[in-house]
């Protein structure tokens, strides 16, 4: 049975953090329906466009071309998409660093199963587990959502090794009814 004792962290997210944790929380809302949707609405958009531009493309038999545009659309619309929230949330980091008197110090974290103590430059607060919608584990860190499109950002590189990393992972797994989280390995 996992370790259910406490796991404390201390640590400063810099604006790579940050970042990082704004763009999984914007694309952890494109499901690949979704993703799906918007290549072949782009497509489409995009071939009418070269239609209303070039209007001697139509009936023209110039299929070839009307192809490459959608395919232009399929690729370069989504691609854009992907760079416009990166850089977003890039800009978005620096602007609530150089804002948020919360940020600008290491925070000590807390996580039992009773809940979550956090002690900050700003404060100190207790957080029950029923406060998080949902939890998510990406490659570099965990995200753990009080709302829909508001993530507390837990780096990985803070614990102390990967077993205090699966003793988090099944403490969320207890406590978060929605985790979508990594495998354990048998």
């Amino acid at each position: 049975m996992a370790n259910q004792g406490s796991i404390e962290l201390v640590f400063q997210l810099d604006q790579s953090d940050i970042a990082r944790g704004n763009a999984d929380v914007a694309f952890g809302k494109l499901t690949p329906y979704k993703w799906v949707v918007i290549a072949a609405s782009s497509a489409v958009f995009t071939e009418m466009f070269v239609v209303l531009i070039f209007p001697q493309m139509q009936g023209s038999g110039r299929w070839e071309e009307l192809v490459a545009a959608g395919v232009v659309g399929l690729v370069v619309w989504p691609a854009l998409l992907l760079v416009t929230v990166r850089w977003n949330a890039s800009r978005t980091a620096k602007d609530l660093l150089k804002n948020s008197p919360a940020l600008r110090g290491p925070t000590r974290w807390s996580f039992s199963d009773a809940g979550i103590q956090v002690s900050g430059p700003t404060g100190n607060s207790n957080v029950e587990w029923k406060a998080f919608i949902k939890a998510q584990e990406t490659e570099p860190q965990f995200l753990l959502y009080p709302y829909t499109h508001i993530a507390y950002v837990i780096p990985k590189r803070y614990f102390a090794g990967q077993e205090e990393i699966r003793d988090f992972r099944e403490m969320l797994r207890r406590n978060v009814s929605e985790a979508k989280l990594r495998a354990i390995p048998e």
